[in-house]
């Protein structure tokens, strides 16, 4: 209709000059009815994409150091305050903060010090003290392992009803003083810590990295001969496995009980488990430079963008930058996009990947998308 309006006018018109107006004018008129219908195609696909933010989930677990013994009155600063920006599930969803009148673990410290580092970020805990790992922690019959399973799943289902999609980052395990009690050996521990460390991998992801905390040489409450054997044991374990990270206990302060870190102790656990984890994002963090020209930008997003949804990547996409280190999970879509948009504009190496806050990474997403549209 606008066009044959536009060509009964154009007839009548004989100064060369109106013509010329009135061809201009008919393009801008199309150029804004194209702009328009774009635009509301986009905003019509834009439902069909996740709006949940990635969010790194740490799993604790362990007997009574994972669970904690130090007391809540020595904590000072941000420590003794509600972190929201630590999302903490022991049973039910909310901000990590100590309780009042009780103890707490080397959540606390880990979730604050890694937070500074990844913005928000979650901690699934279950741990129960006096437990054994070759008994109560035992994978497919301990009472202890399979209902840790199920805390995990809860926590990961809240997360995912909370507007996030989690990804379970690295698992984190304080227990051995039980079976230094009962006198487990070196053989026997190192086997059953084995076991474990396979169970878990198996469960949520293959050389999911494992941070172990060893026995401290100062827990002088157990036997002597049972506690090098077990301190022995969780040594070898790592030394031999690479997806295995060894903590240093020694020199960590205990409570006069000579077997549970106190308030300092723990706080010292705690940041130890963080410089841990930091040390794996810094060595596996993604750069998503896909195209390896030596800068994120529109290139890497056009990899993504061009092939969203395929399950191989595109010739001349570069593997050793994906998230994970070059983990390609089967599918190019989110994960990917993220490596570009959170590296947007770095020219360097790799850096710890930061998770945004819910939205964040998807709205910048569709900005930059809709930045070019709007430049037609």
């Amino acid at each position: 209709m606008v066009f044959e309006r536009f060509m009964v006018n154009l007839i009548h018109v004989k100064s060369p000059v109106v013509r010329v107006r009135f061809t201009v004018n008919l393009l801008i008129s199309l150029r804004e009815v194209m702009k328009s219908l774009v635009l509301l195609i986009f905003f019509t696909m834009v439902p069909a994409f996740s709006w949940a933010a990635p969010i790194s989930v740490y799993l604790l677990a362990g007997q009574s150091n994972a669970d904690g013994r130090a007391e809540n009155d020595g904590l000072q600063g941000a420590l003794a305050m509600a972190q929201h920006d630590v999302l903490l599930y022991d049973g039910s969803l909310r901000p990590l903060a100590p309780d009042s009148g009780r103890d707490f673990g080397p959540e606390v410290s880990f979730g604050r010090k890694l937070a500074d580092a990844e913005q928000t970020i979650a901690v699934i805990k279950y741990a129960a003290g006096g437990t054994s790992l070759y008994n109560d922690w035992k994978p497919g019959t301990g009472t202890h392992y399979t209902t840790f399973t199920q805390v995990v799943a809860n926590g990961l289902q809240a997360l995912a009803a909370g507007g996030y999609t989690p990804k379970i980052s690295g698992f984190l395990w304080v227990q051995g003083e039980r079976d230094a009690r009962d006198g487990r050996s070196t053989a026997q521990y190192m086997s059953d810590l084995q076991g474990f460390v396979q169970a878990i991998q198996t469960a949520y992801g293959p050389d999911l990295p494992f941070h172990l905390s060893r026995l401290s040489s100062g827990q002088i409450n157990l036997p002597a001969a049972s506690l090098q054997a077990v301190r022995n044991a969780q040594f070898n374990v790592s030394a031999s496995d690479p997806s295995v990270f060894l903590i240093n206990t020694d020199g960590m302060s205990l409570k006069d009980d000579n077997l549970h870190f106190d308030t300092p102790g723990q706080i010292a656990l705690g940041e130890a488990f963080a410089d841990s984890v930091l040390s794996v994002l810094v060595a596996d963090a993604a750069d998503g430079d896909y195209n390896a020209d030596g800068l994120v930008g529109q290139g890497d997003l056009n990899l993504v963008l061009l092939n969203w949804g395929s399950a191989s990547l595109p010739p001349g996409f570069d593997e050793s930058s994906l998230p994970g280190n070059g983990s390609f999970d089967g599918t190019l879509g989110q994960d990917e996009l993220d490596g570009v948009l959170l590296n947007w504009g770095n020219s360097g190496t790799s850096f710890i990947r930061v998770v945004p806050e819910p939205g964040t990474v998807t709205l910048f997403g569709f900005a930059v998308i809709l930045g070019c549209i709007l430049r037609l």
